[in-house]
């Protein structure tokens, strides 16, 4: 069976379908992905999968360039003529929704969060649900990642309800991130580590505002952050913004990793404040695979991941009172506590996160929608 995955860039496909393409491989299907061009696209092949570069600008709002990207999509999808495509972030999954309109080819999409385009009630919201509606009528099957963006899609009529499954996120490898207890260290200094992209929405200037003051009134904490720069989105962290709080000695920053295990086992907690709408953060299923507490926001997606006072803790979104309340908390505890926690957030990504329960209902859709096996 021939399978196109169309995505917003080759770093998406590499980090977080990489469990699927192989799923997919395995399984002795042909799988090709359609992403931009970047320092991921060349790795994309050691997966055994093929791979065809399109442009298009994930940021813009111009129309001249979104039906460039889906007229390429288009040719693609004609000239590979594939059984079934998966589509993954908004711009793919209108566009890849009409191209298998067009062809007769089911497409299974994912919506992996809304983004700040819906935290806008203007007219670019609007725009984003007539279009997510128009695409979404060439879709078979639509996977959310969390309870609100599907209750958001059926309410505002943008699919119907017997369309719409729910997903554990993207999942997380639990053999790739295995569970490590917590260390006892000699020093009382608790080491936070905070991972993702630079951007504003992530409340990273607010976790470095709360640790300054925790460290003003002599809380022993260190915190490292992993993420890479992106300076040419207007939302994004600049890096002289990133060299001021290391001066200041609130961070260690780490410029983007291929591997982050090392820096998860070195911690003692994961940290992602975020306020926007996330679809399921990975920093925080992979901190907690590895048995790690996390500490994050009660906003879109990432109150799903956390049990609030046993796999970590949650906070008010953009308060930098009540994150430091939760950083506090947490230093207070003792060791054996800290490993409960983390234990307990091994045991929910077992349960209810495992990569492996997420590739079984693309199996599963695949087989109803394009093989015909109704489940």
């Amino acid at each position: 069976m021939k399978v196109i995955i169309a995505v917003n860039s080759s770093w998406n496909a590499w980090n977080y379908r990489r469990g699927l393409i192989n799923a997919l491989i395995k399984e002795g299907h042909e799988v090709t992905v359609v992403a931009p061009y970047d320092s991921f696209s060349i790795r994309l092949g050691s997966l055994g999968c093929s791979y065809h570069s399109v442009h298009m600008e994930s940021r813009s709002v111009n129309p001249i360039s979104d039906f460039r990207y889906f007229f390429a999509l288009n040719k693609i999808i004609r000239m590979i003529k594939p059984h079934v495509v998966l589509s993954f972030t908004i711009k793919p999954n209108i566009y890849a929704g009409l191209c298998g309109k067009f062809n007769s080819v089911p497409v299974i999409a994912n919506v992996s969060g809304l983004g700040v385009v819906f935290d806008n009630h203007g007219w670019l919201q609007f725009a984003a649900r007539q279009l997510y509606r128009f695409g979404m009528t060439g879709c078979k099957r639509v996977f959310f990642q969390n309870a609100h963006d599907l209750d958001f899609f059926i309410y505002h009529n943008l699919i119907s309800s017997r369309l719409v499954e729910r997903l554990p996120g993207s999942g997380v490898n639990l053999s790739y991130f295995p569970f490590v207890p917590v260390v006892e260290r000699s020093s009382q200094t608790i080491k936070f580590l905070a991972m993702g992209r630079l951007l504003r929405e992530k409340g990273f200037e607010i976790l470095c505002e709360a640790l300054y003051q925790m460290r003003c009134a002599n809380h022993m904490v260190e915190c490292t952050l992993v993420g890479f720069l992106d300076e040419q989105r207007n939302n994004a962290i600049s890096e002289r913004v990133i060299r001021k709080w290391e001066e200041i000695g609130v961070i260690k920053f780490v410029n983007a990793v291929d591997d982050v295990r090392p820096y998860i086992r070195d911690s003692d907690c994961v940290v992602l404040p975020s306020f926007y709408g996330e679809g399921t953060p990975r920093a925080l299923l992979e901190g907690a695979a590895m048995g790690r507490p996390v500490i994050t926001t009660d906003s879109i997606g990432c109150r799903d991941v956390v049990i609030d006072g046993v796999t970590g803790f949650l906070c008010e979104p953009k308060s930098i009172n009540e994150l430091s309340k939760c950083l506090i908390k947490f230093v207070k505890m003792s060791t054996s506590d800290r490993r409960a926690m983390g234990l307990a957030g091994r045991r929910l990504m077992e349960r209810r996160f495992d990569e492996k329960i997420v590739i079984k209902k693309y199996f599963d859709a695949i087989a109803e929608y394009v093989l015909g096996i109704d489940f």
